[in-house]
């Protein structure tokens, strides 16, 4: 594996070049993504071992949504239609992937298994779910750690480090990478070229440790990569580098099952040919909005696809203004700063992804749910469903008897494309009580079926082709972000309960600041006593009253008052002496 800085110079560089400082402490951080390898075909080749020899597709109503590498190699393609698919393979066997539970249930397996090995790397890493076949991890405390004991030397070993390690830009045939826009299949290739762009990500030092760090991350991924495989079965693919965006772009460049390094001072070349939409954040709305000042700026340019590289090429007023984010440039510079490599997004723990919502849907063709009474009766093949994710998610929870929803919502897509929605508050601890599955169903669907009245009004030209239902506002989530809140406002008010010595303590730092130019409003407060808080607090509660109720008074008057006040506490105070 070479460790050296110096790029890969390929033939016919455009040498373009963008003058700029990305942040010092962007480098010192470690942060990994795992990709699970063609996850939903997969799932069903472990379910059935003969699928993994032959051309398999996954389908929802009349398209692809994923293949197998065996069905790519033979042109199929996702969004593809399932009638083209089979005219270009006839040999492909289409599983309906309709229902989502037991890619579910995959997925929830293999993110516990990930956030046990990350956690076992070091107790302080972040780990957070994605999607459900995508993974992050910040392991910059786990690489730290290792270096403060060995020396910045890897002391960690993989007993099956069968997968491959690429890093991108090391020689001529790893400097040619293609990248691809999930929805559009729309792909740019770039190549690897030498120019002044390595310099500005921080000094020569600062790469070296960077390099140093990414080299024990490197150990540390196929660890995790490679205990995925033996605990789950499941084949995965993890990117490397100092950023959420730069790890999964690596994740991108080869698969399957192969670790992919991606240095910061080398995905500039990537980035500025890279699709516009593949930027995090960068949906179909955004680009539509973008898409009127990128045509005014590129006169005459009809591109396939838009590139990050035209978006730099606009000025950022104008950029904010077509955004209608004129008193907000957070996401502007955010968006700017992620065409040019640079991504600050810090991961955040999710404390094991607890869902905020489970939902079911059923997909209909035209014409074939026409009435109220077929409604019913689709949403009876839902409530079995959601019942079985309910049960999964109260066995994980932290809380388990706060793991019931209060609310349920029932959505339908009418044509003329449309949505109607409508939720309800519901006694879900109730429904989490009750022992027996068919008083669980009965109940559901009895508050489901009320829920229908939205659609009542629509029976004559009814065609319903989409029915979705979902259970949302659950207690435990609540009881976690109160808990939180709480425990902020109990170390707020931890000094009125702490030792006398340890407020001595207090007293003597506080000393050395200067005091409030601010009138204090609760005068002699001693801490250490709570009668007396609770007194002043009484006497502020009294001014209060006796403020509303006479009219205001004079600055003299007011002067007067606070003199008479003041000397009232001395006097309580002596007497308490006494």
């Amino acid at each position: 594996m070479n460790s050296s800085e110096d790029e890969y110079d390929s033939e016919g560089s455009t040498g373009y070049e963008i003058q700029y400082q990305p942040p010092d402490d962007l480098l010192s951080r470690c942060v990994i993504h795992l990709d699970v390898d063609y996850f939903y075909c997969q799932c069903e080749e472990i379910a059935n071992p003969t699928l993994a020899c032959r051309p398999v597709a996954i389908g929802q109503k009349h398209i692809i949504v994923t293949s197998n590498y065996i069905a790519r190699s033979m042109g199929v393609k996702k969004l593809q239609s399932k009638s083209e698919a089979l005219s270009v393979c006839p040999s492909l066997l289409i599983i309906d992937g309709s229902d989502l539970e037991r890619y579910r249930d995959a997925s929830s397996f293999i993110y516990a298994t990930f956030r046990k090995i990350v956690k076992s790397l070091h107790r302080d890493n972040k780990a957070k779910r994605g999607g459900m076949d995508e993974y992050f991890a910040d392991i910059t405390c786990a690489v730290e750690s290792q270096m403060i004991q060995f020396g910045g030397c890897s002391s960690m070993t993989c007993e099956h480090q069968t997968a491959e390690v690429w890093i991108y830009g090391e020689d001529a045939k790893s400097s040619t990478v293609k990248i691809v826009e999930d929805q559009t299949g729309v792909t740019s290739i770039s190549t690897l070229k030498k120019c002044s762009y390595c310099e500005n990500w921080g000094s020569k030092d600062q790469r070296a440790m960077c390099l140093q760090k990414l080299h024990i991350a490197i150990n540390m991924a196929k660890i995790i990569q490679d205990e995925i495989k033996k605990t789950t079965r499941f084949s995965s693919t993890v990117g490397i580098s100092v950023s959420p965006m730069l790890a999964k772009i690596a994740s991108g460049l080869r698969k399957p099952f192969s670790c992919n390094v991606l240095y910061p001072w080398r995905s500039h070349t990537i980035i500025e040919t890279m699709p516009l939409q593949r930027v995090p954040e960068v949906g179909s709305r955004t680009l539509n909005a973008l898409k009127p000042l990128l045509e005014k700026f590129h006169v005459g340019k009809r591109p396939e696809f838009w590139m990050c590289r035209d978006l730099l090429d606009i000025p950022q007023h104008a950029i904010q203004s077509c955004l209608k984010l004129n008193q907000n440039t957070e996401f502007c510079n955010l968006l700017i700063n992620r065409c040019r490599g640079i991504d600050t997004e810090i991961i955040r723990d999710d404390e094991g992804a607890l869902s905020k919502t489970l939902s079911v849907e059923n997909s209909f063709r035209r014409g074939t749910v026409t009435s109220i009474e077929k409604v019913i009766e689709n949403v009876d093949s839902l409530i079995p469903r959601i019942l079985r994710l309910l049960e999964k998610r109260t066995i994980i929870s932290h809380l388990p008897n706060d793991s019931f929803p209060r609310v349920i919502r029932l959505t339908a897509r009418i044509l003329p494309l449309r949505n109607i929605s409508k939720q309800m508050k519901f006694d879900g601890k109730s429904l989490l009580q009750m022992t027996e599955k068919e008083d669980q169903v009965a109940m559901l669907r009895k508050d489901v079926v009320s829920l229908l009245s939205a659609l009542q009004d629509l029976q004559t030209g009814l065609d319903v082709t989409r029915l979705n239902l979902a259970m949302t506002s659950f207690a435990d989530i609540d009881r976690t972000i109160h808990h939180q809140s709480t425990s902020r406002k109990k170390e707020s008010i931890s000094v009125y309960f702490q030792p006398e010595s340890d407020l001595l303590c207090c007293d003597k730092v506080e000393s050395n600041i200067e005091p409030s130019p601010k009138p204090v409003k609760i005068h002699n407060m001693k801490p250490r006593c709570m009668a007396d808080v609770i007194q002043n607090l009484k006497l502020k509660q009294m001014e209060k009253a006796r403020y509303k109720k006479s009219p205001p008074l004079r600055k003299r008057q007011r002067k007067d008052m606070s003199m008479v006040t003041s000397s009232l506490q001395i006097d309580q105070e002596k007497e308490r002496d006494l």
